[in-house]
């Protein structure tokens, strides 16, 4: 459980792999993922897990708007990492922006910097919360995190949203 603003509960580090089992995770803090894997060298696999954020977008440098903020979504695989979601796993987000998967790329050309996060099995996914979504992937320029810029764009060309 973490309740601090932009701070992940569940962080691989350089050159890990990770397995997490029947597991429960919980953020609360704006900009907090629940589980956040996030260059090409880590891989966390999980598996009969509950994971939970309650928290919104975190503003960068006091931005008003959400362009550049973190979100506090609950299952993250950025800039080549890699998540496989086995088993019998719960995902829930209560945020504006929040994605309950979210998968980003940066705007490399190199195949080996590819996010991967695959789910197998039954992986049910809540959202709660402005503009939230139950699975995003997306590309952001350079090493930043701007994908809430795409669901803006959708949610202004429709009412609806599809993955």
């Amino acid at each position: 459980l973490t309740t601090k603003d932009e701070s992940h509960a569940v962080k691989v580090d350089d050159g890990v792999t990770g397995y997490i089992n029947n597991a429960s995770v919980m953020t609360s803090g704006d900009g907090s993922y629940g589980i956040s894997v996030d260059s090409h060298n880590k891989v966390l696999y999980i598996s009969d897990s509950d994971i939970k954020t309650s928290g919104s977008v975190s503003d960068k440098g006091n931005n008003q708007d959400v362009n550049g903020g973190i979100t506090a979504s609950a299952v993250v695989s950025e800039f080549g990492g890699t998540i496989v979601m086995n088993g019998d796993n719960s995902v829930e987000t209560r945020g504006a922006y929040s994605a309950g998967l979210l998968s980003q790329v940066n705007d490399s050309g190199i195949v080996e910097n590819n996010t991967r996060l695959e789910t197998t099995d039954k992986t049910n996914i809540v959202t709660y919360g402005e503009n939230a979504v139950g699975v995003l992937a997306c590309s952001s320029p350079g090493e930043s995190r701007t994908c809430v810029d795409a669901v803006d764009d959708e949610v202004s060309d429709s009412n609806s949203y599809e993955v």
